[in-house]
């Protein structure tokens, strides 16, 4: 990148029909934000089969029909493109695959799918060679569209050096839940391509400020960060102007808060059940305190009465009790952790348990 401008190359096997069309889109958006002198812009292929050729002839009639012009030849691409561009993007998964295998290690692109920018999650771009040309090229329109009106938001974005992770290791490489992805949607939040990472050490020196979401994480970033962190650690609820200070993780959450739970299984036992059930919590917050008023709510909506007191945890209950169940997988990781070594009780994920009664 040898200039200020930003640049993006657009990649397909042979460079004759999808590249093409998504390069003129991309141009005439740019075009139309009034920001052409500010992008290089680019197409190649993958492979040298069509090498100086001019774009198919469907493409360059899908592009005539749209007012597009264009007077690029196909090109093969080339070992330097991975550091001369900003963004390199891929019509489907093998041009993707190749492209990772092409890229030399000091690669500086990012290598996308230009798919994943598509709001309707229309992820692979179907080639115009062998289809109409109107599907590929309305899907190169939109998820250029798409991925421009995240570059208009750069101008605050430049600024920031934005990222997020886990603690824990569970999901590491997978995309967002669909909930979230669905949520950002519903508030036109763009899907970002994004793989879930866990974090790292040098995040505590890399980054000015990390959030956690809630208590546990708090605690968690505490104690990886190293002894020379520069970060600030925070909680995100901390600016909540309404005092919600905690968020909720929706991936574990079923509804069946601890004295939800418990109720719901005392209702659901007959009145002659051998069964003890209670419920409490690992940690010591809301010792004494009755359910709050949400799940309340929830029984009553039921038909459940509870008048259970919170309490927290304690060791006799690992002998107390045939089963243990935690709402969540750190629930359950915190209970293995206060077990005592000769535990009779079996701790389970109440969401993965099914048969126990």
């Amino acid at each position: 990148m040898a200039d200020d401008k930003k640049s993006a190359l657009f990649v397909c096997l042979g460079n004759i029909c999808r590249s093409p069309i998504a390069e003129a889109v991309f141009m005439e958006e740019v075009k139309q934000a009034g920001q052409r002198d500010k992008w290089n812009i680019d197409s190649a292929g993958i492979t040298n089969k069509h090498l100086s050729e001019k774009p198919n002839h469907r493409a360059r009639l899908t592009m005539a029909k749209h007012n597009l012009s264009y007077s690029n030849r196909a090109r093969q691409i080339k070992k330097e493109d991975f550091n001369k561009f900003d963004y390199i993007f891929g019509m489907d998964n093998e041009n993707i695959n190749d492209l990772k295998k092409l890229a030399p290690t000091n690669c500086s692109s990012k290598i996308l799918l230009l798919g994943d920018f598509d709001p309707e999650g229309q992820k692979i771009i179907k080639d115009p060679y062998f289809e109409s040309g109107s599907d590929g090229f309305k899907q190169c329109y939109v998820q250029c569209a798409v991925f421009m009106d995240e570059v208009k938001k750069a101008g605050q974005e430049d600024k920031w050096n934005i990222d997020s992770a886990a603690i824990a290791n569970w999901h590491v490489g997978k995309n967002p839940n669909r909930r979230s992805i669905e949520t950002m949607a519903k508030h036109n939040l763009p899907y970002r391509h994004h793989k879930a990472r866990q974090i790292k050490k040098e995040d505590f020196n890399k980054f000015d400020y990390i959030f956690g979401m809630d208590r546990w994480n708090i605690s968690d970033l505490k104690e990886r960060a190293p002894a020379n962190s520069s970060a600030k650690i925070l909680l995100l609820g901390d600016f909540d102007p309404e005092g919600q200070r905690n968020i909720r993780d929706p991936y574990c959450d079923t509804g069946l808060e601890g004295p939800i739970a418990e109720a719901v299984m005392k209702n659901l036992l007959p009145q002659s059940s051998t069964w003890e059930i209670d419920s409490a919590a690992i940690a010591s917050w809301n010792v004494g305190l009755p359910p709050e008023p949400r799940c309340l709510k929830i029984l009553q909506e039921h038909g459940i009465d509870t008048c259970h007191i919170a309490r927290q945890v304690i060791q006799d209950d690992f002998y107390r009790f045939d089963f243990i169940f935690g709402m969540d997988p750190r629930n359950v990781e915190d209970l293995e952790k206060l077990a005592p070594p000769d535990s009779p009780a079996k701790i389970e994920l109440l969401g993965r348990s099914v048969g126990v009664v």
